[in-house]
């Protein structure tokens, strides 16, 4: 039983980083000018923690590219910003 709980649990976080990698992709999409994962985050509404590993996924997959720029997160750290390719 608890096998069958895991790879259930699996599943569902695989399905959850599926939905969340399209939902920033068409985030960035609608904003051609290049956001940031943080502010990614903040207009489709989800943590920072959940996004950035989705630009990770969606960069090693060949969808995203590089602007060129920086800006400051919340953090006051910079981050990259990104367009859709």
């Amino acid at each position: 039983m608890q096998m069958t709980l895991d790879l259930g649990a699996k599943k569902e976080r695989t399905n959850n980083s599926k939905l969340l990698q399209q939902q920033a992709l068409s985030c960035l999409k609608a904003n051609p000018q290049g956001l940031t994962p943080d502010e990614v985050a903040g207009l489709i509404g989800r943590r920072i923690g959940s996004i950035r590993p989705r630009f990770t996924e969606l960069k090693d997959m060949g969808h995203l590219i590089r602007t060129g720029n920086k800006r400051r997160n919340d953090t006051g750290g910079l981050a990259t910003v990104w367009r859709a390719r």
